[in-house]
């Protein structure tokens, strides 16, 4: 079985981009033997690299066609006039009516006497 502290300092030092060789050199010279180093270098090309999980890539979105923005031109003036001129005049209907409500009650109020029909006897 390999140490696992050999397999770490063999993770780092690859990890810090060592070439095989230096590492194999420093290993050596620090009193490991050489078997012991080949079958660490052996342990870590056989595991898969641990990686943290990967989200999936997310699926393209389909974006509808978007218009761009309508700015006033002399195109569409006169749609704009169109519903100034029906608000206008909706305006005007609703003043209206109410002139002729506020009348008809105040003319209601003022003539409270109760007219009877006049019968000859």
């Amino acid at each position: 079985m390999v140490n696992q502290q050999l397999l770490d300092y063999i993770k780092q030092q690859l990890g810090q981009n060592v070439s095989k060789e230096q590492i194999k050199g420093s290993l050596l010279g620090n009193g490991w033997l050489a078997s012991d180093v080949e079958e660490g270098f052996n342990a870590i090309a056989l595991k898969p690299p641990v990686t943290s999980p990967v989200a999936p890539a997310p699926s393209p979105i389909m974006i509808p066609d978007i218009q761009p923005a309508v700015y006033l031109t002399s195109q569409n003036k006169p749609k704009l006039w169109k519903k100034f001129i029906l608000i206008l005049v909706l305006i005007i209907i609703l003043a209206g009516a109410g002139w002729y409500t506020f009348k008809y009650f105040s003319n209601a109020k003022t003539n409270n006497a109760v007219v009877l029909p006049v019968t000859n006897q």
